[in-house]
């Protein structure tokens, strides 16, 4: 079936199979339901599906569809949530669901974003969301956003036992902003430049987290000497100040030191693959150093201080 073909699906039901011969598929209607999997990557011309309210779904993987604009997932029991490469996708709702983490690097024409509710949501990822206006977020676990790079976000919305539930605040002073880092709510750590500021009714630290920390006290986590690879992800959010790479290493996956509050210093003793994204949303003051003159050129190409090994 092709063409302007869609779903509306009301009844009861705990199965999809077979829906990924509906090719032509454009919108999909199936919330309040008893669905235990849904499987539609091969529905590549879906623009929208509505599938909340299915307490049974635990994985929902959608990467790759293109041509997808609105995704509304809340109260299912999702563990995992697949975007990537939704680059039209511009609204979602995924809220109530115990997922630990959540990609939106990717989907860079998000204008609304709704993740109310994600008690277990430990890490958010955004990248080039310039379009992003409206984002409420509700997190106890959550320790570090980053939203340098969405540049048109008008509402922020935290709710935590440290604000009024259901109120969102900005502000900005007379002279411009304030460089570095300060806390949104009792949890929420905000990295922002050149951008008004969300959070509480008073000015942030003008210094990062632990910045009066002398160096003898800095924590330093030095990976095992028969390590070969770097999995992505793998250190993201890590509170070590200066992390030693050994000579062995051949691969530092995407992500793998990304959003690091303290982070100061990386030794990287090899000359490792290093992914794009390694050090991504990492302080502004951060160190590669290495003997390795590829591994300097590299951190050089992403903006990073760099210098030789002692």
């Amino acid at each position: 079936m092709t063409g302007g073909c869609w779903g509306d699906l009301t009844e009861k039901i705990t199965t999809l199979q077979g829906i990924e011969y509906l090719t032509g598929l454009q919108r999909l209607y199936c919330q309040l339901n008893d669905l235990q999997e849904l499987d539609l990557t091969n529905n590549k011309e879906l623009r929208i599906v509505l599938c909340g309210s299915n307490s049974r779904l635990k994985s929902l993987d959608l990467s790759g569809l293109t041509k997808l604009t609105e995704l509304k997932c809340s109260r299912c029991q999702l563990e995992f949530l697949g975007l990537a490469g939704d680059t039209a996708l511009n609204n979602i709702s995924i809220g109530s669901n115990p997922l630990k983490s959540l990609n939106l690097s990717t989907n860079i024409n998000l204008d609304y974003a709704d993740a109310s509710n994600m008690s277990q949501l430990e890490t958010l990822i955004l990248g080039n969301n310039t379009k992003l206006r409206e984002f409420y977020i509700n997190s106890s676990a959550l320790s570090y956003l980053d939203i340098r790079n969405c540049t048109m976000l008008s509402a922020l919305l935290q709710h935590t036992e440290a604000t009024d539930q259901g109120s969102t605040w900005r502000w900005k002073d007379d002279s411009g902003t304030y460089p570095g880092y300060f806390c949104c709510g009792k949890h929420v750590i905000i990295r922002v430049t050149d951008q008004d500021y969300f959070g509480t009714d008073s000015p942030p630290p003008e210094a990062g987290p632990d910045d009066d920390k002398p160096r003898d006290e800095w924590t330093v986590q030095r990976l095992p000497a028969d390590l070969k690879e770097i999995e992505e992800k793998a250190f993201m959010g890590t509170a070590s100040y200066i992390v030693i790479i050994p000579q062995g290493c051949r691969k530092i996956g995407s992500y793998s030191f990304a959003y690091c509050p303290n982070l100061r210093e990386v030794r990287i003793e090899g000359n490792p693959e290093i992914g794009n994204t390694a050090f991504i949303g990492n302080r502004d003051d951060l160190v590669i150093l290495s003997d390795s003159a590829e591994v300097r050129e590299w951190a050089e190409q992403h903006g990073l201080l760099c210098g030789i090994l002692d």
